[in-house]
């Protein structure tokens, strides 16, 4: 009786026997729908974020068929968001991470995006001392640094970059031009390293072209310095270095940009006067100085000392000192028959 099976062969024959097979019935009744419903709640639980996925895109159905969307968008939407099915799933692990204490935060953080933050060269050069090659041995900085990477995702066709972020290229493809070639990112590539230089003029573009559904890591520069501050007081070389790495940067940077910019001079000087264009190149006393290196936390401007050309074309990454493109020059090169 008590497990709900009863073939009839005993019975109760009494008053006393049949208050107490009523009582171990409904105990019996209660003990059962505690334990089925518990059996239940495992099984539901089993697959909880799959559920919560497919409440979602019911949702992000009735919103498409409310507001009359054309098939198109509603196509995109729909493979957006199956896309970001593991990007949710991190966003409901970040919640747990937020409620963690801070060293248990940069420890996580650390084991979860070590393969991605050692992607990041501009960590060996500010600090060198240090042991990267071992998720066990990185420095405190590190953790932190890891800690303070955010997520993001771009649908495809989308155009994403922010000036001085440096990004860490998760899944997916990118494509983005420098110096007139097309350049395509994959998974664990990174740029805005340069994000420590305060003139534009010196730094890699950062706009990118999703070609895919992109996820990316990225940390902004605010936050760098942020991280860096709290670190000066335990590492007091720690603000000297990431200025030797700034100077050592644009200098390189400064070097390579002078060198382009005297190869187009050199090839417009070599074509027939024809061809040249009426509106010819300055001297080299038109030039500005804008190797100013700045300091890379708070981006005040320090001493000059090397001239490079002017302008702020990102695309051809040069520019003469009238502010003509390398694109533009390559257009007046050409000469009617």
């Amino acid at each position: 009786t008590i497990t709900s099976v009863g073939y009839g062969d005993i019975t109760p024959q009494n008053i006393l026997e049949r208050v107490v097979c009523i009582v171990i019935l409904f105990g019996s009744g209660i003990a059962w729908a505690c334990v089925i419903g518990q059996v239940a709640t495992i099984v539901g639980n089993m697959d909880a974020k799959d559920q919560e996925f497919r409440r979602l895109m019911d949702n992000l159905n009735c919103m498409v068929s409310d507001r009359g969307l054309p098939p198109g968008v509603s196509r995109r939407l729909r493979k957006f968001f199956a896309s970001a099915k593991q990007a949710q799933k991190n966003d409901q692990e970040e919640e747990i991470l937020q409620r963690m204490s801070p060293v248990l935060q940069g420890e996580v953080a650390l084991m979860s995006n070590w393969h991605w933050v050692s992607q990041m060269s501009f960590i060996k050069h500010i600090l060198p001392d240090a042991d990267l090659s071992d998720v066990n041995s990185a420095p405190v900085l590190v953790a932190d640094i890891a800690r303070s990477l955010n997520a993001a995702v771009f649908a495809q066709s989308e155009v994403f970059g922010k000036p001085r972020v440096l990004y860490v290229l998760r899944k997916g493809l990118a494509v983005t031009r420098v110096g007139g070639w097309f350049h395509i990112e994959s998974s664990g590539s990174v740029w805005g390293e340069d994000f420590v230089l305060s003139d534009i003029r010196l730094r890699e573009p950062e706009k990118r072209l999703a070609l895919t559904y992109v996820e990316v890591f990225f940390l902004e520069h605010q936050t760098f310095a942020h991280v860096v501050k709290s670190h000066t007081d335990s590492n007091p070389k720690l603000s000297q270095q990431i200025r030797n790495f700034t100077v050592r940067l644009s200098a390189r940077r400064a070097i390579m940009s002078e060198a382009r910019w005297r190869r187009v001079k050199e090839h417009e000087a070599a074509k027939p006067t024809h061809c040249r264009s009426s509106s010819s190149l300055k001297s080299n006393s038109s030039r500005c100085n804008i190797f100013s290196i700045s300091n890379p936390l708070s981006g005040t401007p320090g001493v000059s000392n090397h001239s490079i050309p002017s302008g702020k074309s990102r695309d051809s990454g040069l520019q003469t000192p009238n502010g003509v493109s390398v694109g533009e020059i390559t257009s007046m090169f050409r000469c009617d028959p």
